[in-house]
């Protein structure tokens, strides 16, 4: 094992002294972000600090930002099956990552009734509010699945989980939004998962867990991973985001360590993944 590790260690520096391949914009494959303000950038005054610039950087990929601010599930179904621009995107793209359903949730924040508020506090996510928002979510990410696949059969498509922005808040009001969405975050998780499922072509980037974890773990110190409008990511939120896409992608289009012409750190997250792997005991 001593002699594999070795071997795989060597082939990482090799790998990442390979010069990354400057090919002409035309052959380059396109990597086309679709959904909301989180995959826009919203807040984030550099571009090359924003995931999907970070994403399209590391692979030398050609960046189509399609998000729009403030898109919920529902109105990025319409715009895929209605905007002839959005559709000629999706036709001519490789890879397609997904950030779509926090606007979904955060149309609870925007005025709720006292009615409803009380409705949520004694019934839980039996609550209409909370059923209905999920019944439509799941139909949702279902029907846009099914639109994508019709406009790019072969397209690796990477979906982002949702994460909970409110973590870590003070006031009274975010904390009990913070409450509401923990009562759903298992059941709204599940439904990107089940999406995956039955398309070898579609993988998870679970943003949700990473951000999580974050907040419980010794590399918490302060740094914040959410603006402060409580919703979008700050730069080193970006940075996880798109640490958590980028082995999403060496896994949908199936990278081994042949792959040298996609990433030259894909050897490196591959090497990682194989160690990590050894040390559980399931490699030997």
């Amino acid at each position: 094992m001593k002699k594999l590790t070795a071997a795989m260690l060597s082939a990482v520096m090799v790998a990442s002294s390979l010069p990354t391949c400057h090919a002409d914009t035309e052959k380059r494959e396109k990597l086309l972000l679709l959904g909301d303000s989180i995959a826009y950038g919203y807040g984030i005054q550099s571009d090359n600090a924003k995931y999907g610039n970070i994403i399209a950087n590391d692979y030398n990929f050609e960046l189509i930002n399609d998000a729009i601010v403030g898109d919920a599930t529902a109105d990025l179904l319409k715009h895929i099956k209605k905007d002839a621009s959005m559709q000629d995107d999706i036709k001519k793209s490789g890879t397609i990552v997904i950030s779509i359903g926090g606007n979904d949730f955060l149309g609870l924040r925007n005025n709720p009734s006292f009615t409803d508020i009380a409705e949520i506090l004694s019934k839980g996510k039996k609550s209409s509010l909370l059923t209905n928002m999920l019944k439509k979510l799941k139909k949702n990410l279902s029907a846009i699945h099914t639109e994508l696949r019709k406009l790019n059969p072969k397209a690796k498509i990477v979906l982002q989980t949702v994460y909970n922005p409110f973590q870590g808040r003070s006031d009274s009001f975010t904390k009990m939004l913070c409450d509401i969405v923990e009562l759903i975050r298992k059941d709204y998780t599940k439904y990107y998962f089940d999406e995956v499922k039955d398309d070898e072509d579609m993988v998870i980037a679970d943003v949700e867990s990473v951000f999580r974890k974050y907040y419980t773990s010794k590399d918490y110190n302060g740094v914040e991973i959410v603006q402060s409008d409580y919703i979008h990511p700050t730069e080193q939120g970006h940075k996880m985001i798109a640490a958590v896409i980028e082995p999403a992608i060496d896994t949908v289009h199936r990278a081994h360590w042949t792959t040298l012409t996609r990433s030259s750190s894909c050897l490196t997250r591959l090497a990682k993944q194989i160690i990590d792997k050894n040390k559980d005991g399931t490699i030997q």
